[in-house]
Formats: C-alpha cells, structure tokens, sequence
C-alpha cells in the first residue's frame, strides 16, 4: 500500500495497530525523527530505547527493560541498510502480545542470518522512496502485511476514510447509482490523504527494475570504506554485521575514537546515480 511519505506510513501502520492518546511505542534513541512523530501524530507516547553499541541497532534486552501496560507496539529501526535482532524482538513481542512495525526506510533487500528479507518479519513493513533511498519516487513510501483486517485499515486511512477501499484496492469510484445515492454513506472513518500521486508510482516502478543493481552497487561501495577503515581501525570503528546477516548500506556508519576516548558515530552517506557512484 503505497503513500507520499514514509512517515505517513508509519502513521498508517500505528494507527491499524489501535495505537491512541496515552499508548507507549518504543523505537530506538538513535534514528531519525519521523519515527517519533508517527507516534506522535497518534497521541502516544514515544519511548526510547538504548542501541546495541556494536551493530548502532535497537538493543533487544533494553527493549525489555522499557516495556509497561501502556506499551502498544516497538518500532524497530533497521538503520543504515542492516537489519536488527528480529527474532529476540518478535519473542519479547509475542510474550507480551506487542505489535511490530519494521522501519526500513534505509533498509532495502537486506537479509538475516536465516535468508528473510527486511520487512517479512513484522506484523508490518514499511519502507521510504525520499530521493536518498535505494529506490526513489522523489519522495514516497509503502507498507505491506500479510494480515488482511492490517492492510484494510491502513488503506482506509491513508485514502481519506473511503469505506469501500479494501487490502487489495484502493478503488474509490464505483456505481453511479450509489454514488449519486443521497443516502449512501461514502466514509468509514475520519482519516487523512495520504495517497501516493500516480506519477510518483509510475517513477517507482521504472526503478523496480533495476533495484537489485543499485543495492549492489551501494554493497560494492561499503566494501571500499571497509578496506580503507580496516587500515585505521586504532581510531574508527566499523558497525559489526552479525554472521550470516546482509547489510545492505544505505549510509556507512563509524564510531570515531578521540583521545579522550569518548565515542562518536559519523555517518559517511553513499550517494550513487544509474551510471556512477560518488
């Protein structure tokens, strides 16, 4: 189910979930902005939680340690194209009847030690199209679930309540007959327009075709930091990519060692075009 923006589909996703005013989401202290405002926008409030200082990932046990009866749902963020701990998230959440919405707004085809895709784990995927992503619309983002009850909620209120949009459609003219029908009630919910424009989708299914080339064009480019790094490793350090995991490098984060010894994370951004990286 396509959007304008990623955030929208957080909101979306949130929402679907029966996220309200006084409900707590945990989502990481270290990522962008929009997570907090999708859990704003819903009334509830964000809680943050500590990232593991190895992978720059949510931390799983900290996760456990901020959970109250207002928890409502946990937000894992794969950032900078590496997936986190889903399995000990997806346990923690089921033990304590969690929803879980995937951010993988930097995270496209990446894998886990088990083959499974970013986003196919959750009880929501969610990825951005903003002009800095593996795939671009200009800006954008989409959402997918297996659980129909999910897809229908969020499709009616990221398409302005229209009650006869569905999981599989966003169709909203139907029979003249009823349309025309003063007492036919067109609405289910009271929702917002956040509908992607159809020359946005058209742009993004032109990229669909080459988005392998482009993930892999961004792993080529990480494997180029990680030699220069490796020959500096006395004063930066490189995030650890678990075993079997497949980072898939939105961005190349570091953590630089001063002489102080106070840690910092730089973020170098891999930019490439069709025909070039920079």
């Amino acid at each position: 189910i396509t959007a304008n923006s990623v955030t929208s589909t957080l909101h979306m996703g949130l929402n679907a979930f029966g996220v309200n005013p006084g409900d707590e989401v945990i989502i990481p202290g270290l990522s962008v902005a929009m997570c907090g405002f999708a859990v704003w926008h819903c009334g509830a409030i964000p809680v943050f939680a500590d990232s593991n200082p190895n992978t720059f990932l949510i931390d799983p046990s900290d996760i456990e340690k901020k959970i109250t009866k207002k928890t409502k749902a946990i937000i894992p963020v794969h950032m900078f194209g590496l997936m986190c701990e889903m399995d000990k998230i997806m346990d923690i959440a089921k033990k304590n009847s969690l929803y879980v919405l995937e951010d993988c707004a930097q995270c496209f085809f990446a894998l886990d030690n088990k083959g499974r895709k970013s986003g196919t784990i959750g009880h929501i995927g969610s990825w951005s199209f903003e002009n800095s992503k593996h795939l671009s619309t200009g800006d954008g983002g989409i959402v997918t679930t297996n659980d129909e009850e999910l897809a229908t909620k969020m499709r009616q209120f990221g398409g302005l309540g229209y009650k006869n949009n569905s999981a599989k459609s966003g169709k909203v003219r139907i029979s003249r007959d009823k349309f025309q029908d003063p007492n036919w009630k067109r609405y289910s919910i009271m929702a917002y327009n956040y509908r992607m424009p159809e020359l946005c989708a058209a742009v993004g299914l032109a990229q669909c075709e080459k988005i392998e080339e482009f993930v892999e064009l961004r792993i080529k480019m990480a494997e180029d930091y990680l030699r220069v790094f490796e020959e500096h490793n006395d004063m930066f350090i490189t995030s650890k990519i678990p075993h079997g995991y497949k980072n898939t490098y939105y961005t190349f984060p570091v953590k630089f060692n001063d002489k102080n010894k106070k840690m910092l994370i730089f973020n170098f951004t891999i930019k490439i075009t069709q025909k070039k990286i920079y």
